[in-house]
């Protein structure tokens, strides 16, 4: 997937706020948009097609993965979700750059395809931590909790291969740090060069001590 924008992977286990803290970044840093996830699962209360997922049939996932509409898929807790390809590059298409909240698994499937993106881990201070905000979800039995308690520490595992940890102690202090991160990658050299050469061609052209940085 070729483009001047960038790809930005939030993942963190359930109950750990990528969801709440994308939606804020979204809102305070311009240039930036979700794609929306699909999903086969049933849409939780309050939860509204077009913004939270796209939910949709199994058989019409299925159909999306074998024509390689996904960018990457996942299947967690019996249901799949997905990203699709083209909502991905319409976005970038559009002057965007592009978040997805995906898990551990899709940023893996995504590493191994070879796609550029900037990954960030979003951590709960403690399993204590966690454990408080699924149950204030109301959302989940018991037992689904403590699975998704036991699912976080295999997740926990995969940060070392993520660019970036943000602790999700305090909302505004991870916010911030979020829009810290997206505003250094912006301001990367091998992403301002390009911008550069194209507005200064009289003055780069030719000079090899900026035309053969990359």
């Amino acid at each position: 997937m070729e483009s001047s924008k960038i790809l930005f992977v939030i993942s963190s286990p359930s109950g750990g706020g990528k969801t709440t803290l994308t939606r804020k970044l979204v809102k305070s840093v311009p240039g930036i948009k979700p794609s929306v996830s699909f999903t086969t699962r049933e849409p939780y209360k309050n939860e509204k097609e077009g913004l939270d997922y796209h939910f949709v049939s199994t058989q019409r996932f299925d159909e999306m993965v074998s024509s390689g509409e996904m960018l990457e898929w996942a299947e967690i807790y019996g249901h799949r979700y997905g990203t699709c390809r083209h909502a991905v590059k319409q976005l970038q298409a559009g002057g965007y750059d592009v978040i997805l909240t995906i898990d551990t698994q899709g940023a893996a499937q995504l590493r191994a395809s070879g796609v550029e993106f900037v990954c960030i881990f979003l951590m709960p201070p403690s399993e204590d931590v966690l454990a408080e905000r699924l149950h204030k979800r109301h959302r989940d039995s018991e037992e689904m909790i403590n699975l998704r308690l036991a699912f976080s520490y295999h997740e926990f595992l995969q940060v070392h291969h993520y660019d970036y940890i943000v602790i999700n102690d305090s909302i505004n202090q991870a916010l911030e740090e979020l829009t810290s991160i997206i505003v250094a990658e912006r301001c990367r050299r091998d992403r301002i060069l390009p911008r550069i050469k194209k507005q200064w061609h009289e003055m780069v052209d030719g000079d090899p001590a900026i035309c053969d940085q990359s």
